[in-house]
């Protein structure tokens, strides 16, 4: 089997799991938007935003490191010790946080909000910090035991059950439901994840004092590194808002957010398919610079090939994408999905190269990496939003992410001895290519609908047409075989 097949299949089950995910976090969105318009929207994505923030502070990055403590675990004695660590540890942090937002709940809500109106709001939410917490904790725990059957299916089930309660609470009390019904989800979540725990015969086991500070050291030292991450993207997201808030509107929030939101939305779902797989296996040749290089190489080539077809998409339909997904009025927000999602292909490309600063055990690199393009993102936010007003606003992101890119580059190279190889330039060339065209296409004021939609049918096909062609004769991967195969066509 290929590399890329390996890739492939590892990466499938959750994107599955992303694809629900996506289904109805776009269903939730798309309620809301519509029946209460966008301000209501961008007062929804704000809480949102500090439920990250207060999650990142809580759980201290151990949500992330205990997948890997729990995978190195010889039998489920030990899980259970290290369960019974992580829970305490995560625990106290979102008592803590949430005690922290529920006292300081009318300051902050006067920050963010500019007036004290939303404080009850706040309160609520800091509730849900907790369930937050938890939710993410169930699913670690299944995803250390390599239980990916009933990770994916308690998230689904989750995804469901969370959206259903969630629009069913919109349309009975409005604006009023909004915190109740973000709470809706995040606590379906944490009951079906730990339902799915005790299914996979999971118990807390308690760990002697020794092992207790032996574990918790371990688990704060590797979750370290992601936390700062973690924490800068949500007090950076947060001030962000703010600022689109003091100096725009609410609605521009919520345009801002539903700009990010489309642009992230199929390219997250490849990356989050492809993490899961990635990081043990560039763990494991870490050390081997060739071979590490290959795999990178090999991640990044996947990556963009598949989300390319989505860049040149979304660049080219971005106002129908921003009316069908969220309502008509946020098709002003087409300039910003734009350079969101320019910004976005670079993502794809950094991916890899982010992850290889973890594998290598440098923290500290990696948070840097998240300083440089959170901090940067916002600073040039401000400054395009001076500069250019309403219409500079999406410019800062690309920008950013270019930053963050080339100082990967530079590290990778110092530690790897990293380049990028001949196939990667060369596909990376076509792609950069097409996604050209599709940004001067938007340019050209074709007044003929027909004859506006026909050619940039036609665009969508000769890519799609490359990007089969590339994946069946370079990377052995038949796109068009493989679906059959899955729907039992094959003869």
């Amino acid at each position: 089997m290929s590399s890329y097949k390996t890739i492939a299949k590892s990466s499938g089950i959750i994107a599955i799991v992303q694809v629900v995910q996506m289904v109805f976090t776009l269903l939730r969105t798309k309620v809301i938007a519509y029946l209460l318009g966008s301000a209501t929207f961008g007062l929804y994505s704000i809480y949102n935003t500090i439920i990250g923030m207060g999650a990142s502070f809580a759980s201290f990055g151990v949500n992330t490191s205990m997948v890997r403590e729990i995978s190195r675990c010889k039998d489920r004695e030990e899980v259970g010790k290290v369960c019974y660590i992580a829970h305490r540890i995560m625990m106290f942090g979102a008592l803590m946080v949430a005690l922290l937002i529920f006292v300081f709940a009318k300051p902050i809500g006067e920050y963010i909000f500019s007036s004290g109106e939303h404080t009850t709001g706040v309160r609520i939410v800091s509730l849900i910090v907790v369930f937050s917490v938890l939710s993410n904790e169930g699913y670690s725990i299944l995803n250390g035991v390599h239980s990916l059957r009933r990770l994916a299916i308690s998230q689904i089930i989750s995804y469901i059950i969370g959206s259903l309660g969630t629009v069913a609470a919109v349309l009975i009390w409005k604006d009023d439901a909004i915190p109740l019904a973000m709470s809706i989800i995040v606590v379906t979540m944490t009951i079906v994840s730990f339902m799915y725990v005790r299914k996979e015969g999971i118990r807390t086991i308690k760990a002697t004092w020794p092992e207790f500070k032996t574990t918790s050291r371990t688990l704060l030292y590797i979750g370290a590194g992601v936390t700062v991450g973690g924490i800068i993207s949500s007090v950076m997201t947060i001030m962000s808002k703010s600022f689109l808030t003091a100096h725009y509107s609410l609605s521009t929030v919520g345009f801002y957010q539903a700009s990010w939101t489309v642009s992230n939305l199929y390219t997250g779902i490849i990356l989050s398919a492809m993490g899961v797989d990635f990081m043990p296996r560039l763990s494991k040749v870490i050390d081997d610079k060739t071979k590490a290089t290959e795999l990178i190489n090999q991640q990044i080539i996947f990556g963009i090939v598949l989300s390319s077809i989505a860049i040149t998409g979304i660049l080219l339909f971005s106002k129908e994408f921003l009316h069908l997904l969220y309502a008509k009025d946020f098709a002003v927000a087409s300039t910003i999905l734009r350079w969101h999602i320019i910004g976005v292909f670079m993502r794809v490309i950094a991916f890899p190269l982010s992850y290889s600063l973890l594998a290598n055990r440098s923290a500290k690199n990696y948070a840097i990496a998240q300083i440089l393009f959170w901090t940067g993102d916002y600073l040039l936010l401000m400054l395009f939003s001076t500069l250019l007003g309403f219409d500079g606003l999406g410019v800062n992101y690309p920008i950013a992410y270019m930053t963050f890119l080339l100082f990967l580059l530079y590290k990778a190279k110092g530690f790897l001895d990293f380049k990028f190889s001949k196939e990667l330039l060369s596909v990376l060339s076509i792609i950069i290519l097409f996604i050209a065209a599709a940004w001067v296409m938007t340019y050209i004021d074709i007044q003929n609908p027909v004859l506006h939609y026909s050619i940039y049918t036609i665009f969508m096909a000769a890519h799609l047409g490359f990007i089969y062609h590339y994946t069946k004769n370079k990377m052995e991967l038949d796109v068009v075989d493989m679906i059959k195969g899955k729907l039992h066509l094959k003869k």
